[in-house]
């Protein structure tokens, strides 16, 4: 079967995310363009909102008399020349205002303009694999395609050091956190993860230092709680979960239980900067996996329609789950998140201040490589089927993570008309059957979901054309 693409459903602006049950349809192939010139419309209105102020403040202050004496003297002090090459100095002045503005307003949102996102495309560079297990077909996906083959940690449940992966045959990729590296295989150049790195604002080290400062905050808050805490099973730190989940027995999707801690995961989620770290790691979602992001909106739209009450931890984020994971040197043991959707992508936010050349490396064992992550940068991989952890964080640094995700239950949830597997087997035997012989093919279906390096730059392409 050839390759799916759904280039009709790249680049879209995430007013397309359902958010209070409304969702904004867009015709996603001109999105950006459309989008930006919005931006520069609301650039505008606001220069002039200013001035149009400033003038009713002047005449506030003064009165029209005195306004009116004050703009005589300006221009009779002016000559004609002068009053033109001032004219042209604050039309550029404000000009350059408004393309700040704009561009502020995209990475805010998580939305690149069009031509950046073109930059990022033409300039990335690509990491080729090699999947231990000869392809990534082969990757431990279960029969069902909605989560992946039960790996537990390391027997020795404890974090390896970059040197013993090193003498386990892992190979070091260097990466500062600015060049954008995708992760692809040998043969057919398959994106199957990416190192985005961070926008490119001058503020955006601001932005993660904040973030940090935030969940620094978190620690401390649950630690005076004093609540009783189970292991964590992927590592010695705590996580604080918010979002919407399936299983374990329940046959309704619902929220994740914070409990005590309510307050804390609220104040997290409406910290300025981890909503921008959130908004930019959907979008990179979007720009770098565009079929498996559709697979997941079209769900989750889907969801907020039949269940309005549950709600994503972020509005400008299709991710279903998010995840703090706090603590003085985070890193986490070597395991694979199987309860994730198998063929979608889980995104991490390292944070803190750390030598990322030193520790903190993001360990891909089914690929045997170390991939350096700096402070401030985001990665996105399939956590479901890639074991994964991190080396050690060396000594003198801090390290925290931010992630997100959406579990592969909730799709199932969803697909089966918003029942489980067994409600639906007795309310409706055809679509149960029909359902049953979709897992046979549910992985693979998935994994062509996955574009190429060559699919993404075409794709770039045509949106960056389509602007002009």
């Amino acid at each position: 079967m050839s390759r799916q693409t759904r280039t009709g459903c790249i680049f879209s602006p995430y007013d397309a995310i359902v958010c209070n049950d409304q969702v904004v349809e867009q015709s996603l192939s001109h999105a950006l363009c459309r989008l930006e010139a919005e931006y520069d419309r609301d650039a505008c209105d606001a220069m002039d909102v200013e001035e149009d102020d400033a003038h009713s403040v002047a005449q506030a202050t003064l009165g029209d008399g005195m306004l009116g004496e004050i703009l005589d003297a300006d221009s009779c002090n002016q000559t004609p020349v002068a009053a033109s090459s001032k004219a042209e100095k604050d039309k550029k002045r404000r000009q350059k205002k408004r393309q700040e503005r704009k561009k502020d307003k995209f990475w805010s949102k998580g939305h690149p303009p069009t031509q950046e996102m073109l930059r990022i495309v033409d300039q990335m560079e690509a990491i080729d694999a090699r999947v231990q297990q000869g392809s990534v077909e082969n990757l431990p996906s279960a029969s069902c395609g909605y989560q992946a083959i039960r790996d537990g940690p390391e027997r020795s449940r404890r974090v390896r050091s970059l040197d013993e992966a090193l003498l386990d045959g892992y190979k070091v990729i260097k990466w500062d956190g600015r060049l954008t590296k995708v992760i692809t295989t040998e043969t057919k150049r398959v994106v199957i993860g990416v190192c985005v790195g961070h926008a490119q604002d001058e503020d955006w080290t601001t932005v993660g230092q904040d973030a940090y400062s935030a969940i620094s905050k978190a620690a401390a808050d649950i630690a005076d709680l004093d609540a009783p805490r189970t292991p964590n099973p992927r590592g010695n730190f705590a996580t604080l979960l918010s979002g919407i989940i399936h299983g374990h027995g329940s046959q309704e999707a619902h929220q994740v239980k914070t409990g005590r801690y309510a307050d804390v995961i609220q104040g997290l989620k409406e910290n300025a900067s981890i909503k921008r770290l959130a908004g930019f790691a959907s979008a990179s979602f979007q720009m770098f996996a565009p079929n498996v992001f559709s697979y997941y909106l079209d769900r989750m739209k889907s969801l907020n329609t039949h269940r309005p009450l549950l709600q994503r931890p972020f509005a400008r984020s299709v991710f279903a789950c998010a995840g703090f994971n706090i603590g003085h040197r985070v890193a986490a043991f070597m395991h694979r998140d199987c309860m994730n959707c198998p063929f979608g992508w889980c995104a991490i936010h390292a944070l803190g201040d750390f030598d990322h050349e030193l520790g903190g490396h993001m360990l891909l064992e089914d690929l045997k490589i170390a991939i350096e992550f700096p402070p401030n940068s985001l990665m996105l991989i399939p956590s479901a089927i890639i074991k994964h952890g991190n080396a050690a964080v060396a000594e003198g640094g801090v390290r925290a993570s931010f992630t997100q995700f959406t579990p592969g239950n909730l799709f199932r949830f969803i697909d089966c008309g918003f029942q489980t597997e067994s409600s639906l087997q007795i309310q409706d035997k055809d679509r149960y059957r029909h359902m049953m012989e979709l897992k046979k093919s549910r992985w693979i279906e998935g994994v062509k979901l996955w574009s190429t390096v060559e699919e993404l730059q075409a794709i770039a392409k045509d949106v960056a054309q389509s602007s002009f």
